[in-house]
């Protein structure tokens, strides 16, 4: 136990402590010779480390889903443009509802809020994400075949990218 007069360290950190007398140099004339000290050696800060998203593997993660949802947008208005809309958009004279559409939107924007946090979840959550964009892409199999590839494309892009993403968790 430490005497009452020495400060105390709390939270650990501390490595060695070593108590005895310390002789100074000739040059601190004035001083006495000889003092009792307190040598206190400390180790590195604690740092709080997390496990997550590594910051290269996090621009690999936001290339990727940014680049997806870029494509998507892109099916979005050329489907528009051909008149061969995807199921989740519905042709010009009859949209889809506002709640069906939105869900390729949230699909793209969900992984790419993940990784820009850095989370450690993020190529779970990426993952299923493509898996939804790929269940997207065969309803349209039957009645837009050529924008059910493209979009079968951009899911395996997407799930590609998110797989490789587990290989950048660790301490951040």
């Amino acid at each position: 136990m430490a005497p009452a007069h020495e400060p105390r360290l709390v939270g650990g950190g501390c490595d060695v402590v070593r108590h005895g007398v310390v002789t100074l140099p000739t040059r601190f004339a004035g001083f006495p010779s000889t003092a009792r000290a307190t040598v206190v050696h400390m180790s590195d800060p604690i740092r709080t480390s997390r496990i997550g998203l590594r910051v290269g593997w996090a621009r690999v993660g936001l290339a990727t889903w940014i680049g997806v949802t870029v494509g998507m947008i892109a099916i979005a208005v050329t489907s528009r443009t051909v008149s061969k809309p995807p199921w989740w958009l519905g042709a010009s004279t009859n949209p889809a509802p506002l709640y069906v559409t939105v869900i390729p939107v949230i699909a793209c924007l969900t992984p790419i809020i993940a990784i820009a946090l850095r989370r450690r979840s993020s190529p779970l959550i990426g993952c299923v994400c493509a898996v939804a964009l790929a269940v997207s892409a065969a309803l349209d199999a039957t009645q837009t075949p050529g924008v059910a590839v493209v979009q079968a494309a951009l899911a395996i892009a997407a799930l590609g990218g998110s797989v490789a993403l587990w290989a950048g968790i660790g301490t951040v």
